[in-house]
């Protein structure tokens, strides 16, 4: 893990078809009060697919963004999904609908937070690279 101590965050990277379990269970972690990622598509012909759940109830926001698309600010992000209040969220963002194959710089943005502590949040990828940041309390 690459520890970022000037801003307080921590980062990691997860690779293709992977499984990562946050266990914000000690007394430290209660600072913690949302875990955020990027995935990218690492192959322009299969879905990027995404699961989160956790033991407590937490608040989802997924959105997307280029590099640089005709019509809109570079890397304005664009929301896809708005959740309160889940333990819980499947998702599969079509290689087809998002048009990986032309869009080589798409990028999703995950934002996990609103959660109580403790907490356990696990994550499951396909298909992708994800980096991952926690985010302490201000």
């Amino acid at each position: 893990m690459d520890k970022r101590l000037d801003t307080g965050s921590t980062a990691d990277n997860l690779l293709i078809d992977y499984q990562f379990t946050f266990s914000l269970l000690q007394d430290d972690d209660h600072y913690y009060t949302a875990i955020n990622f990027m995935a990218t598509p690492e192959q322009a012909n299969k879905n990027l697919d995404m699961s989160i759940n956790a033991s407590n109830n937490f608040n989802l926001n997924i959105t997307w963004s280029l590099s640089s698309t005709a019509g809109t600010i570079s890397g304005e992000e664009m929301p896809i999904v708005a959740r309160s209040n889940i333990k819980e969220h499947r998702d599969s963002f079509s290689c087809e609908k998002f048009n990986f194959r032309h869009h080589h710089n798409i990028t999703f943005y995950v934002y996990v937070s609103n959660f109580s502590w403790p907490i356990k949040i696990q994550v499951r990828r396909r298909d992708g690279v994800a980096h991952l940041m926690f985010n302490p309390g201000v």
